[in-house]
């Protein structure tokens, strides 16, 4: 059952218990996964993150996915909720949906955050300078991470995330809607934190 977890989460993307057990054969039982995925995890093989009550795994290898890591972002990628909601949504206060994963992703390449596990996560002195420069009354150094729900990867959360999103907003990058759909008013908006 190891390799099979393993594989299933080399689609590179945060599944609960639940999605996982999908993609395992019917005589798998919860406690059967749960036990494997802890030992993973001392291991240092999988990661997991608690968010809204969920526990989310994920690999800590970022790999090439196998057949079932294909399945699983098949299946990630045709609920229709996620489809609906994937580009660019609210999420609680702050941003969700691809952009908000591209934002993450933007700030993590440019070394703006320093990620030591999904808990642990800080602005750099170039994310420091950089938010300074748009965000000058952000004056803490910690950075909030969610699990996005449509991408199944970490987005920016937390009072940097609402300060973002509020910024792109003022900014007229992006518009709220009576939904929780989030306008695109200009494309550069996926650059922001490069």
């Amino acid at each position: 059952m190891k390799d099979d977890i393993i594989s299933i989460l080399s689609c590179n993307r945060f599944l609960t218990e639940r999605e996982i057990q999908k993609f395992l054969p019917p005589v798998s039982s919860k406690k059967e996964i749960q036990e494997v995925l802890l030992q993973l995890q001392n291991e240092d093989r999988v990661a997991k993150y608690n968010f809204s009550n969920r526990n989310y795994w994920i690999s800590t290898q970022v790999v090439r996915p196998s057949l079932l890591g294909t399945q699983a972002q098949k299946y990630l990628s045709n609920r229709k909720i996620a489809q609906k909601l994937h580009l660019a949504r609210t999420c609680y206060y702050h941003l969700g949906g691809k952009l908000a994963v591209q934002i993450f992703t933007n700030f993590y390449n440019s070394n703006k955050i320093s990620l030591t596990n999904f808990t642990n996560c800080k602005l750099t002195d170039s994310g420091i300078k950089f938010i300074s420069s748009v965000l000058p009354k952000i004056n803490s150094q910690k950075v909030k991470i969610d699990v996005d729900f449509s991408e199944r990867k970490p987005h920016i959360a937390g009072v940097l995330g609402k300060s973002i999103m509020n910024y792109l907003i003022e900014t007229n990058q992006i518009s709220l809607t009576c939904t929780r759909l989030v306008e695109i008013n200009n494309q550069e908006v996926f650059n922001f934190g490069r």
